[in-house]
């Protein structure tokens, strides 16, 4: 609220916002206004009692040559319109409003009630895939690590330094735009109460049965089925040939859906938070046996007993009398690990750290378990993002277990060692899951109708979308929010950063994170590769068009 000298007119001066400027600037700001509101953010004039003598602080009008407009300018208390009467209308007359808020760029919120969200999840592929590029230190590929981590030379943070310098911010900055371990369909969930946005416990709905049976596929809940697929494990001839029988196969997503809390002073808004989707977490764990190859340099072979040794629960390592019986049958390494279910009975797929990231001190994080211990522990990660340790498992190499040969009361954990191509990472095992869940749920017998899917499984685009409402369980009076959140996949999007190797008659087909050192986010633009960035921060690509990438809202 401020001073207007002209108060007797019927003209109004108005002073813009950075953010309505900007608005003006692209020529959209006149198409953007449909309505708006009178107010002040230090008067709630619900209250009749005189202001008193002074001026309020923080001008924000026009008064005797004073003219400024704080830059993150929000109405905190609308005027009401009382008329003739001059009766203050009352508090419940205002209409609760249930709202998705999204992080501008100035870091306050835009509210919609109905938007439209659509997600390229090409662009999250590629983004695990460029942070993956600062492990590659931790394998075996003489020659080509500078090739690699020279990419964080080649972008900067927002202050302008590159990413190099400070890859714990890196992290830290890539979280709070809502690209983190999941993309966020929404950063938060507020009401409108009276014109104020609060914060309330948020239940979040699928907004028809259609909705809720495609929820269930994509977070995992319920396998995909279809008659149409082919089963390539039944018959196997000399030469490598493999002939398919038809056959009911059943797919599970790749993707977790997360809807976090928000917390205040007040304490925990239960789903107020960001929602996004992300990949699956793994089972993190730890790996007990004894190294068999001890002298190896970056990939190590573990032994273990049939009673004693494998993939533990954190829990189970936490009781003295698995660590002392371990210790009894001489299985002298605990690494940390984590595992994927895999389709084969005789193995899951398992991923204990590299000898070189175990390895790893960060100065930094050095700590001891209590002030008068003589071991000091390290960790692995320079921040603390749940991104970061997800890279670090990520990026380690695919082991499987086998009957020892030598002994049958001895199992072995090995690297699972490709016939073609690098080492096998989770990450391209996740890549790989991701490409035969989009082709099953096109296929599916119950959703396959609500699924775009055009080219094969080689070089596909895929789509679907879900809808939402949005109810405040705190007033459940106040109407609901809607949203709708597209999600899109093209794998030639991927494939300009990632190299896909086609099956052959005797391999099949895999991803290579450590093949290519491109990195190329497309966004909206994926449709003919028309622009791209190279930095995961940057709100679109650098073309003249300046594409939206990762997330549009409308």
């Amino acid at each position: 609220m401020g001073f207007n000298k002209s108060a007797d007119t019927t003209t109004l001066e108005v002073h813009l916002t950075d953010y309505g400027r900007r608005l003006l600037f692209q020529g959209s700001l006149g198409d953007t206004i449909k309505t708006f509101s009178l107010g002040d953010s230090d008067r709630d004039y619900r209250n009749n009692e005189e202001l008193g003598n002074g001026f309020v602080p923080d001008v924000t009008g026009d008064y005797e040559g004073v003219s400024s407009l704080n830059s993150g300018f929000k109405i905190r208390h609308k005027l009401c319109y009382t008329g003739k009467q001059g009766n203050i209308q009352n508090y419940s007359a205002y209409k609760d409003q249930v709202f998705f808020g999204f992080k501008n760029e100035n870091g306050d919120f835009d509210y919609y009630d109905t938007p439209t969200v659509t997600l390229y999840l090409s662009d999250y592929q590629v983004m695990l895939k460029a942070l993956s590029h600062n492990n590659i230190k931790y394998h075996n590929y003489s020659g080509q690590t500078s090739a690699f981590t020279n990419y964080f030379n080649t972008i900067q943070l927002n202050d302008g330094l590159p990413v190099s310098n400070k890859m714990d911010q890196f992290y830290y900055n890539l979280e709070s735009a809502g690209r983190g371990l999941f993309l966020d369909f929404y950063d938060c969930i507020s009401v409108s109460c009276g014109g104020n946005y609060e914060y309330h416990n948020i239940k979040l709905v699928p907004a028809s049965e259609k909705d809720l049976e495609l929820f269930k596929r994509i977070s995992g809940g319920v396998y995909l089925e279809s008659d149409n697929n082919t089963d390539t494990s039944k018959a196997k001839f000399k030469g490598g040939t493999t002939v398919g029988t038809r056959a009911r196969k059943k797919t599970l997503s790749p993707y977790s859906i997360s809807l976090a809390s928000h917390e205040t002073e007040k304490g925990a808004y239960q789903g107020a938070g960001p929602g996004g989707i992300g990949y699956t977490l793994p089972d993190y764990g730890y790996l007990i046996g004894s190294v068999q190859n001890p002298s190896e340099k970056y990939y190590l072979t573990y032994n273990y007993t049939e009673t004693v040794g494998g993939f533990y629960h954190p829990a189970q390592i936490e009781s003295k009398s698995y660590l002392t019986e371990a210790q009894n049958m001489n299985l002298d390494s605990i690494v940390q690990a984590s595992r994927l279910f895999s389709n084969n009975v005789n193995t899951n797929f398992y991923y204990p750290l590299l000898k070189k990231q175990v390895e790893v001190d960060v100065v930094a994080n050095r700590y001891k378990a209590s002030d008068s211990s003589t071991l000091v522990g390290t960790t692995t990660t320079q921040s603390n993002s749940a991104l970061e340790t997800f890279i670090d498992f990520a990026t380690a190499a695919e082991y499987t277990v086998s009957q020892n040969v030598a002994s049958n009361k001895l199992t072995t954990m090995s690297l699972n060692s490709p016939t073609r191509g690098g080492v096998p990472l989770m990450l391209e095992r996740l890549y790989s899951n991701t490409d035969d869940f989009w082709t099953a749920l096109s296929k599916d017998n119950v959703m396959s109708s609500s699924v775009s899917y055009t080219g094969t499984k080689t070089d596909y685009t895929a789509s679907t979308e879900l809808n939402f409402f949005a109810y405040s369980l705190d007033k459940p009076t106040a109407s609901p929010a809607s949203i709708k959140v597209k999600l899109i996949i093209d794998k030639n999007a991927i494939k300009q950063s990632v190299t896909y190797a086609s099956s052959t008659p005797t391999d099949q087909a895999r991803w290579e994170i450590y093949d290519k050192s491109e990195v190329k986010f497309y966004g909206e633009a994926y449709d003919g590769l028309l622009d791209y960035t190279t930095n995961p921060l940057n709100k679109t690509t650098t073309g003249a068009t300046s594409y939206k990438i990762f997330r549009k809202v409308t």
